[in-house]
């Protein structure tokens, strides 16, 4: 405190010049308890503040001793500065990162190696029909789910405690509690080790992404409508992309070229077009992706058939929307 010894057992020197205003009410709150023979917890804290008027954070720890006859206590002052300002940055970070891990969209929790809740974020919380993450707390996934789910979580995260390899990526089906609605997570647990390795308790990440399967799904029905359509008409039918590659064929372009729709995918379009007519071909093919409207629609070609003979065909032909790739539909003209 930058005090001499002298200067401490001065007769005027009183211990109340040790302490910070703030902690004024504390010492005399003390004083008063002690006088009216109450037991008073033996280590607490107070701002103290030095000769140079410098504040030091201190603990102290007091016992009663028997003094000139009467009741005294005896204190042993500990410089606590750099331990509380520690504690106050790990509260601080603390507190950063509960604000990131709340207002993450992802589910975020931990459990204990019995599978209960410790600790989860609001939005598990709220996916699981929780008012709050504290009442996830020695909770379980039965409190939640359907025992088919629940038993399914139980047995992922009973494996990971017994071996200690996390669990990355996997997709996993529940319902909304607060909707009804099915959903789907992907889902990473990983172990918590003790001292001795051990695992103890589990982190659990979910990131939701039920928008991402419904739309595969809708696009897998599209994709299958589409392919209903395109392989019902009864006209020979190709998609070619932009680098006049095959990529789909119906089974209507055997009857038409001699070829099974396998062996033209994947194949170049050019491949199967008389050399007289190929320079148009490939003119127009340019024209339809830099400016459309100078391209026709509808032009007959030769094309060559899989015994070697050349075939009159009258080609229609079309950008799909959005894409580089043209639909076309070849109607053999031959006489």
């Amino acid at each position: 405190f930058g005090y001499t010894l002298e200067e401490c057992q001065a007769d005027d020197f009183n211990f109340r010049q040790l302490l910070a205003p703030e902690s004024l009410p504390i010492i005399e709150d003390r004083l008063r308890r002690f006088k009216a023979g109450e037991q008073l917890e033996p280590v607490y804290e107070f701002v103290a503040v030095a000769k140079d008027g410098t504040k030091i954070d201190c603990e102290v720890s007091t016992s009663y001793i028997d003094y000139k006859g009467g009741k005294a206590t005896q204190g042993i002052l500990r410089d606590i500065s750099d331990r509380k300002r520690i504690r106050e940055q790990l509260e601080e970070e603390r507190r950063i990162l509960r604000t990131l891990i709340d207002n993450l969209p992802d589910t975020v929790y931990i459990k204990d190696a019995q599978s209960r809740f410790i600790a989860g974020n609001k939005t598990v919380a709220r996916k699981m029909g929780a008012a709050s993450p504290e009442e996830l707390i020695g909770k379980t996934d039965y409190d939640f789910y359907d025992k088919v789910y629940a038993d399914e979580y139980f047995a992922d995260e009973q494996e990971i405690i017994r071996t200690g390899v996390p669990l990355i990526n996997k997709e996993e089906t529940n319902f909304d509690a607060r909707t009804g609605n099915k959903r789907w997570l992907l889902t990473t647990k990983v172990p918590l080790f003790d001292k001795d390795g051990n695992p103890t308790a589990i982190i659990g990440v979910g990131h939701d992404i039920t928008d991402r399967k419904l739309a595969e799904e809708q696009l897998r029905q599209s994709k299958n409508r589409y392919r209903a359509i395109f392989e019902s008409k009864g006209t020979a039918t190709l998609i070619v992309a932009e680098d006049n590659t095959i990529q789909l064929a119906n089974a209507e372009v055997y009857n038409t070229t001699g070829y099974r729709p396998e062996e033209l995918m994947g194949t170049p379009w050019m491949n199967y077009v008389a050399p007289d007519s190929l320079r148009t071909m490939q003119e127009y093919h340019i024209k339809r992706r830099q400016s459309p409207q100078d391209a026709p629609e509808r032009y007959a070609v030769k094309l060559i058939h899989k015994d070697g003979s050349e075939r009159e065909a009258l080609l229609f032909v079309n950008l799909i929307p959005d894409t580089d790739m043209s639909v076309v539909s070849i109607l053999d003209i031959t006489e």
